[in-house]
């Protein structure tokens, strides 16, 4: 069984609750190498953390700096007090502003999220999709129909009007200006998206853009691609994206979310919480809201 500092960042990043108070890498890591097996006395374990703790602390630096450069949320943090203390990402500091506990507390309801998702069906998901399209501000996001969607789940046109220039009291060119945000839901609970998923969306997206569809009637009425438009490829999972998924979207353009990143992005928003509390009851009402709107 490999045994190091590497697959012990990997375990933290997988099992460190999102909240945990401050502890010393070193005691991190022994714990963590006792969970896993690879130690048979707790002495074993203490004396091999002292010696990993500075390679401990490398990938986890490293590992945080990777994971912010996509804006992906990181379940561990460094104590602000100490290079040495590692902490879950919304535990709550003495220092820390009023905003930024707040922002702590919706974010501490992650894991919840999490388990709801994983617990919807393909359909739902792709109705959670066109949701967190609404709350990007696409006033009418689309729900595609079904089955033969031509690779396309949900897509919507965001008008910048309001974004740019919002000091402007007369029209102005802001007027002209909007991005179509077009892309596919993968529920997937165990498999990682491939790079050939993303392939796919992109050619998907492609042929939409030139109207060209497999069957004999035209798909997307409201999908008005003009040559020169903005277009936004977005694609959303429950699951994991590999490594070489997470190289591909970064240097193709393509807009990408994991299941951690949307879980984040719901927790953030509150969506879901009732009474400062997350409900099941609540998010699935949410998302009922844009499945039942019509499919194209």
């Amino acid at each position: 069984m490999k045994r190091g500092p590497v697959q012990a960042a990997k375990l933290l990043s997988k099992t460190l609750a999102i909240d945990s108070a401050p502890k010393r890498a070193s005691s991190l890591l022994a714990d963590l190498g006792l969970e896993a097996g690879w130690f048979p006395s707790d002495g074993q374990a203490r004396e091999a953390a002292e010696r990993w703790e500075r390679d401990f602390l490398s990938v986890l630096r490293r590992d945080m700096t990777s994971l912010g450069e996509l804006e992906r949320p990181c379940r561990f943090a460094f104590n602000s007090s100490s290079e040495y203390m590692i902490q879950g990402a919304a535990y709550e500091e003495p220092r820390d502003s009023v905003a930024l506990k707040q922002a702590k507390g919706k974010r501490r309801r992650f894991s919840e999220y999490v388990s709801a998702l994983r617990g919807l069906d393909p359909r739902d998901f792709e109705a959670v999709c066109v949701g967190i399209l609404a709350a990007f501000g696409v006033v009418d996001p689309v729900l595609t129909q079904y089955s033969a969607d031509e690779g396309i789940d949900f897509y919507g046109h965001l008008k910048l009007k309001g974004v740019v220039f919002v000091d402007d009291l007369l029209p102005s060119v802001s007027e002209q200006m909007g991005i179509w945000l077009v892309g596919q839901a993968k529920h997937y609970q165990r498999s990682h998206i491939s790079t050939f998923e993303v392939r796919d969306l992109v050619g998907a997206v492609s042929l939409a853009h030139a109207r060209a569809f497999g069957g004999s009637t035209s798909k997307y009425r409201d999908l008005q691609i003009r040559p020169c438009d903005a277009v936004f490829y977005l694609i959303f999972s429950t699951g994991q994206m590999s490594r070489a998924t997470w190289a591909l979207v970064t240097k193709s353009g393509v807009i990408a979310m994991d299941g951690d990143m949307v879980a984040t992005f719901l927790a953030d928003r509150g969506i879901g919480v009732e009474g400062g509390r997350f409900s099941t009851r609540k998010l699935r009402t949410w998302i009922a809201r844009y499945r039942e709107m019509p499919a194209v």
